[in-house]
């Protein structure tokens, strides 16, 4: 149970929504957080035998559409219900007191070790995300090396990276020191994007997506995946 991060599948009883990802991961300091969909959350557990309690959860308080924001109270408020689990393989159950299954939830592979990615878009600074300047590209290589390397449309950029679960560090990065005029603002995005990536404390990879977040729970950067796991 504890080290992996796991994937919500149900939530009492019905299929997560389309399009969002929660998650939990359970450290060996009986503390267990993740994203709660738009949110991040994180709270306090203890385990006795099969008997677990979570809670109370506290979370980031972001804003998002209707339904998500009702999934996740709906979410939150199951974790404090929470009496026992059961984990069989990679997947895991909770249950609350009256032994009804209240969620389930399967492994999901988090390395970053060996992986590809495109930017898609990038946290200006001013509370906004704003997609890549079109005829532009931004790359991002996670080597096995604790390197990240890849071109911002204009320099190439290096520097460290360290994970542990599903939080992150990234830098201090360095940089080629090229200057390109075209297209227009390409050099204000490198800057921005570059930036943006060294705020990043989560990351969550959802499938070929992965969104990389603040400590604030606030989107950092936002990758498509070319290539690895």
């Amino acid at each position: 149970m504890v080290g992996p991060t796991r994937a919500l599948t149900t939530l009492e009883g019905e299929p997560v929504l389309a399009g969002t990802f929660i998650t939990a991961q359970f450290g060996e300091d009986g503390s267990v957080g993740g994203s709660a969909g738009c949110n991040t959350y994180s709270a306090s557990y203890e385990l006795d035998g099969n008997k677990l309690s979570i809670g109370p959860a506290m979370s980031t308080m972001m804003a998002c559409e209707p339904q998500v924001m009702a999934q996740e109270g709906a979410y939150l408020a199951m974790l404090d219900s929470v009496a026992s689990y059961k984990v069989e393989g990679e997947n895991l159950s909770l249950y609350d007191a009256d032994k009804a299954e209240v969620a389930t939830y399967e492994v999901v592979d988090q390395s970053l070790d060996g992986t590809s990615w495109l930017v898609i878009s990038y946290n200006t600074g001013t509370e906004a995300v704003r997609s890549v300047i079109l005829d532009t590209e931004i790359t991002a290589n996670f080597g096995e090396d604790g390197q990240i390397t890849g071109n911002t449309s204009c320099n190439d950029y290096f520097g460290p990276y360290e994970t542990e679960g599903d939080t992150i560090s990234i830098g201090p990065l360095g940089t080629t020191r090229k200057m390109c005029a075209e297209p227009e603002g390409v050099m204000e995005q490198e800057s921005a994007y570059l930036a943006a990536l060294q705020t990043a404390t989560m990351y969550r990879i959802e499938g070929q997506r992965m969104r990389m977040l603040t400590a604030e729970g606030a989107t950092a950067v936002t990758f498509d995946r070319t290539s690895g796991q």
